[in-house]
């Protein structure tokens, strides 16, 4: 208890685990310690569903799938090496008080001799001053006012402290309508982006940090997929339990997602993790973002299926694609 008056007991909650003649458990990994006790599921059972965890809202409104979206089949530039070039910036929103939701911002670069790739960042683009030296194509153009447009509303809004319940609840409900509206900016954004031979990727730590020059050891090389990807799930029966993959579906392919990283919007494939996925939907966004966090599997026993579970994979079932195996 240490010293505080209330201590919360659900980390040790995992009813039905249990061999009730030996007391132990095949899934679970107990670490004891002089003054703690660590209760973890083992790492082939990651994602163990214990009753009453809350699971995701499935919407009942099925996204329609995307078109197809053209690639860009940029060129470089003749008779100059400088360059505009276009990077992710992304940030985890539980750590940081300039916290930020991934959006595009531009960035002015000067290119190798072979114009094959950026050598140096000479700085983020903040205004249209800063383009002075650079003849933008309609194209381009149009994707730095999207871009401009996505930084204006990417910044998380922080509670404060002793924040009344009214004011918690007005923040909530604006950040979640920038995060639509980003997701919307990033579907426009797509189709003049993708296929672009500029582009990176940067952990930012914060909004504080995308002004001046970017830091060549945070810019890293990426792409954005153009093609329409659909969410889909595995369902397993192995034994005296059932077990829950989500998929990924591209041109009729199954792909795995890799699991270290979760960038809002997007999705990355596990054998090509800095090649983003643009998503269908926010609420497709929310549930990679919900299995990400079990390394995109789910694991319930079957005496714990009936009721919020099933419920769960019900509403699944009627929005997305099932694959027995």
């Amino acid at each position: 208890m240490y010293y505080y008056a209330e201590y919360n007991f659900e980390d040790y909650y995992w009813p039905g685990f249990f061999d009730q003649e030996t007391g132990g458990s095949k899934y679970l990994m107990i670490h004891k310690s002089k003054d703690n006790l660590h209760v973890s599921s083992k790492v082939r059972y990651k994602g163990l569903y214990k009753p009453g965890k809350q699971l995701p809202v499935v919407s009942a409104k099925r996204a329609e799938l995307r078109k197809a979206v053209h690639s860009i089949q940029e060129q470089p530039p003749r008779e100059t090496h400088l360059v505009l070039g276009f990077c992710l910036a992304d940030n985890n929103n539980e750590r940081f008080r300039t916290n930020h939701y991934p959006f595009l911002i531009p960035y002015i670069g000067i290119l190798n001799k072979a114009k094959t790739e950026v050598r140096s960042f000479t700085t983020y683009v903040l205004n249209e001053m800063q383009l002075s030296e650079i003849d933008l194509s309609d194209e381009q153009q149009n994707l730095v006012e999207i871009c401009f447009n996505m930084k204006k509303i990417a910044l998380v809004a922080n509670p404060g402290y002793k924040e009344d319940a009214h004011k918690l609840a007005e923040k909530r409900k604006q950040n979640q309508n920038n995060f639509n509206q980003l997701f919307d900016f990033w579907q426009k954004a797509l189709p003049l982006l993708s296929g672009r031979l500029y582009t990176h990727y940067s952990y930012t730590y914060g909004m504080r940090n995308v002004k001046g020059k970017p830091r060549r050891s945070y810019m890293t090389p990426c792409a954005f997929n153009n093609e329409t990807p659909e969410i889909c799930f595995l369902w397993k029966d192995m034994g005296d339990y059932y077990k829950l993959e989500l998929r990924l579906m591209l041109q009729g392919r199954i792909h795995p997602l890799q699991y270290y990283f979760n960038t809002a919007f997007f999705a990355m494939l596990s054998y090509s993790p800095r090649k983003y996925v643009l998503l269908n939907s926010v609420n497709d966004s929310q549930l990679i973002s919900y299995f990400q966090q079990s390394q995109f599997q789910l694991l319930v026993l079957k005496k714990h299926y009936e009721g919020d579970f099933k419920d769960f994979v019900d509403q699944l079932r009627m929005m997305y694609r099932f694959i027995n195996k």
